[in-house]
């Protein structure tokens, strides 16, 4: 059940089986430090998993006005309360209760599609996970999944011969990094211009 709690300064913070969706106490620090966590360079939209205490979505938007926000949200009483505060037409927050995609219309797809089009950065709010850790974790994982399968069918369709191991790029994190793309060729000759190239018109 989620209901919510106000803090000594008033903040409204939401709790889910007893605990706190976001930093209790100082749920602005916590979203400005978990900003910082991220190399935002060159960003076309971002894509939020967890919707917490929708703290951590407003100073983002505060930083990135112009910038689409996707927030994903397994809680639909938490994104229908947010909806009503966020009114505006640069955040959107998609609802998914599963990863199983078993019909046509199943979230998850719309999640994919926007992966594929937009390749946002993704930016995972864990503190918003709790009582739904496993749900969350398994999404990110297919997330992600998705993310390396998209760019190696979009190097494929270049006709590129590249010795890649794609499963270094699975990982709980955001791969579009130049660290993971070296980690994941074999081939350090290769590793020049032309991969340099590739990567940098991937991140536009």
């Amino acid at each position: 059940m989620l209901q919510f709690i106000n803090n000594k300064n008033g903040k409204a913070i939401p709790f889910f089986q007893g605990k706190a969706l976001c930093s209790f106490q100082r749920p602005l620090s916590e979203a400005q430090n978990w900003i910082k966590l991220f190399e935002i360079k060159n960003v076309s939209e971002f894509c939020i998993l967890g919707a917490g205490g929708g703290y951590h979505i407003k100073y983002l938007h505060l930083l990135y006005p112009n910038k689409r926000i996707t927030v994903i949200d397994c809680n639909l009483d938490l994104i229908e309360a947010l909806s009503n505060e966020f009114k505006n037409s640069q955040i959107e927050f998609i609802h998914f209760d599963s990863v199983d995609i078993q019909t046509q219309f199943h979230p998850v797809k719309n999640i994919y599609k926007l992966l594929l089009e937009k390749m946002p950065t993704l930016m995972p709010f864990r503190p918003g996970w709790q009582g739904k850790e496993e749900l969350y974790s398994n999404l990110l994982l297919k997330m992600t999944q998705r993310e390396a399968k998209a760019l190696q069918d979009q190097w494929k369709s270049m006709s590129l011969e590249l010795d890649f191991n794609w499963n270094v790029l699975h990982e709980e994190k955001n791969f579009l990094t130049l660290k993971n793309l070296l980690n994941a060729t074999d081939s350090f000759s290769s590793f020049d211009g032309k991969i340099l190239h590739l990567f940098d018109e991937i991140i536009k």
